[in-house]
């Protein structure tokens, strides 16, 4: 039945839209967009069912969410090689075009990667190795801007774009079409970046947190002093001084660390976590609800599971929020730019959605499957 379903979409999509991003400037070799089975997945009913639900079985290893077209996800399957995108917020998926030349019989997955358009309506970027690619047709087709450092953030606008290449970081100003190196104070660069504002970045390293207030002319050290080896990075949106970061290594070095100066000094907002290891955190752009990944180790102090944390104060407490995804083992959490009380997790079974802010709030009504491609 989904086949039926996105066969028709696809095609009724392609004519209304004349897809949308038209010729590409790649060479012949390039990889067409191409229809595909969506990915298995199940739904269930929220109310009657848990916070959580399992969306899909395909391994993504990124995703991006559209803030103008709230329910438009994209997501990036390394070992696939393939690009998705979802037009009902999770639901069903379109396969897109395959990463890099599909001859190549390498039997190892390409590390791809997708990051949002801030501007959002249709619009994202996706990299792999050494090339970026666009669309601007909520994923119906990918068209190659051309060689490129590995995407990590689009600046709010979508004009400034920032990747890391061998060990460097690398700005673009017109789109990803041409790059330039930034001068970095003598560090390896870049795990993470966290664009706020086109003038205000802040970057993740293997050593801690730096932050510019330039666009990257010069750079200021905001590592917390009492954390070692940063699993990354979150920004209110709202108010880009609050910051929080996590570690995941062990007491006394790991645990959640909050900022509400920019990153000049921190301190831990939960006793909770103050020493317990979490490797992930992210908060929500529409009410500033905080997410939490948080480290569970068995007795050799080897990692065993993570459980989902959501706070509604500020990170002051949280309560466990991970019905239906208990025995997972979980990856990376993603909080709607646009829609308050969604996210996602990316775990080992799969792409989990929440509705209901892992049940800490009144369920957002999933939206129905769209009878016609999201504008252009």
């Amino acid at each position: 039945m989904q086949r039926r379903h996105w066969t028709a979409f696809i095609v009724s999509a392609c004519l209304v839209t004349a897809c949308m991003d038209g010729p590409t400037d790649a060479t012949p070799s390039e990889p067409p967009a191409a229809e595909g089975t969506p990915p298995s997945g199940r739904e269930q009913a929220l109310e009657h069912g848990p916070d959580w639900t399992l969306e899909t079985d395909t391994k993504l290893t990124s995703l991006a969410l559209d803030r103008a077209l709230s329910f438009l996800v994209y997501g990036a399957a390394g070992r696939e090689r393939a690009l998705y995108a979802s037009w009902d917020l999770g639901d069903h998926w379109l396969r897109g075009p395959v990463l890099g030349d599909a001859r190549d019989p390498t039997p190892d997955p390409l590390p791809a990667d997708v990051v949002q358009d801030p501007d959002g309506g249709g619009s994202a970027y996706a990299s792999s190795f050494s090339t970026l690619y666009r669309t601007q047709s909520a994923g119906l087709a990918w068209r190659v801007i051309g060689a490129a450092p590995k995407l990590l953030a689009v600046s709010p606008g979508g004009d400034v774009l920032w990747g890391t290449d061998a060990g460097t970081l690398q700005k673009s100003i017109d789109r990803g079409r041409t790059w330039t190196a930034i001068a970095f104070p003598g560090e390896s660069c870049c795990s993470e970046v966290v664009a706020s504002s086109v003038q205000d970045v802040y970057v993740r390293t293997e050593r801690g947190l730096l932050r510019s207030l330039d666009g990257g002319a010069t750079w200021t050290p905001r590592t917390p002093p009492d954390l070692r080896n940063l699993a990354t990075v979150a920004v209110d949106a709202r108010d880009p001084r609050v910051v929080y970061t996590v570690s995941e290594d062990i007491a006394p070095f790991g645990g959640l660390r909050k900022s509400i100066d920019g990153g000049a000094t921190w301190f831990p907002p939960s006793p909770a976590f103050a020493a317990e290891p979490v490797n992930w955190v992210a908060v929500s752009p529409v009410d500033g609800r905080v997410y939490l990944s948080a480290v569970e180790r068995d007795a050799a102090g080897e990692n065993r599971a993570r459980h989902v944390h959501v706070s509604q104060d500020g990170a002051a407490t949280f309560v466990l929020a991970e019905r239906g995804l208990e025995g997972d083992y979980l990856s990376r959490i993603f909080v709607h730019p646009s829609r308050r009380c969604v996210a996602f997790v990316i775990a080992t079974r799969g792409l989990y959605r929440t509705l209901n802010a892992g049940g800490t709030c009144a369920p957002t009504t999933p939206p129905a499957a769209p009878t016609r491609p999201p504008p252009g």
